[in-house]
């Protein structure tokens, strides 16, 4: 089976074809979905008056209750069809330009930047090392955009405030712009929501990235958002097509209740914690210190991460090969999912662990 550490998660479609069953017999821990709180859709569906009509293309008329859940003005709110389309639409609006992106990182910022013409420069920040030798050689370096994530994809540590806004000061001196992909951000535990607005107001030139998609938990019901100044936002929205995010989105972006998601990070919290302890207990190290609902772990030195996606495939259990540029080995990717399933994951890791320890003694 062909290694997948290139291009995304989540792909149940193509490997439900290769394995000859049902998308719904994958247990798919290669995408990064919240699959703790459930949001009955019929109501938003189900309505043929918003499928049948144009949507309504003044969407910040909707936006009141998405506000209030991110304590920022719906001015400074810009809708679309995906964070990913939004991405693009920026690195369009910097066409030609110098765009440094900040390594680990979400691939589709090189993408959407080559795509644009523009050259592209990667550091790479570990952060369990000081955030000093990055700042030191991006102050090198010349560049009109900056991306970065946070928490970090693929592996799903945080950056400490501070050490954000070191960033984005001298990203401001510098005359250029800084996007902080925050896709994952509403999984976090004990963050701030006072941070966005202070970086927006004392700043101006900083955009954060957001996915509703993950926060609702269905894929397919593209939605992202970015928080910045009602300035920069303007200049994005004359870059987007009429009509991007249908009504029945525009409805349930409206009516949602978003004190659903407060337990949220604490159920990832514990979840992650759950499944992460039954891999160090087998001999996986867990990378960093993630904060996400997903984590990175290289297997036990005598284990090839290839050979157990494979065999975890084999048990129709999806997960991601990772390339971390300051890691050696491959790793995997583990999204957080339900008490069930994490335990299924775990107890097929041990098998395929036991079952691989003899043949390995057998040939020493």
């Amino acid at each position: 089976m062909k290694g997948n550490f290139e291009g995304h998660g989540g792909n149940i479609w193509e490997f439900a074809k290769k394995k000859h069953c049902k998308p719904s017999e994958v247990l798919d821990f290669s995408s990064n979905l919240n699959e703790f709180t459930k949001i009955d859709l019929a109501e938003f569906l189900m309505n043929n008056e918003a499928l049948r009509s144009y949507p309504d293309i003044n969407t910040r008329s909707y936006l009141k209750p998405l506000a209030d859940y991110v304590h920022l003005d719906q001015e400074n709110i810009l809708l679309g069809p995906g964070l990913t389309y939004l991405i693009y639409r920026v690195n369009q609006l910097f066409y030609g330009s110098r765009v440094a992106i900040v390594e680990p990182a979400f691939s589709e910022h090189k993408k959407s930047a080559l795509i644009n013409h523009s050259m592209v420069y990667e550091a790479t920040w570990n952060r369990e090392d000081a955030e000093e030798d990055l700042l030191l050689e991006l102050d090198r370096v010349n560049y009109d955009l900056l991306f970065i994530t946070n928490p970090s994809n693929p592996v799903g540590d945080l950056a400490s405030e501070n050490d954000l806004e070191a960033i984005i000061d001298l990203n401001h001196k510098k005359h250029a712009l800084t996007f902080i992909d925050e896709a994952f951000i509403d999984f976090v535990h004990f963050r701030k929501a006072s941070f966005q607005r202070r970086m927006i107001g004392d700043y101006g030139d900083v955009i954060f990235g957001r996915s509703l998609t993950k926060l609702f938990g269905y894929a397919s019901i593209r939605l992202g958002y970015l928080l910045s100044s009602r300035e920069i936002l303007t200049k994005i929205e004359k870059l987007m097509e009429p009509w991007t995010v249908g009504q029945y989105a525009l409805n349930l972006i409206n009516g949602i209740n978003y004190n659903t998601f407060k337990k949220l990070p604490f159920l990832v919290e514990k979840e992650r914690e759950f499944t992460a302890n039954g891999l160090t207990s087998m001999g996986f190290q867990i990378i960093s210190h993630p904060k996400a609902n997903f984590f990175c772990a290289l297997p036990p030195k005598n284990i090839n991460a290839h050979y157990l996606a494979s065999e975890l495939a084999g048990n129709k259990i999806l997960v991601k090969e990772i390339r971390i540029p300051y890691e050696r080995r491959m790793a995997l990717r583990f999204a957080v999912k339900t008490r069930d399933r994490n335990k299924v994951l775990i107890d097929t890791i041990q098998e395929i662990v036991k079952k691989r320890m003899p043949k390995i003694s057998d040939r020493e």
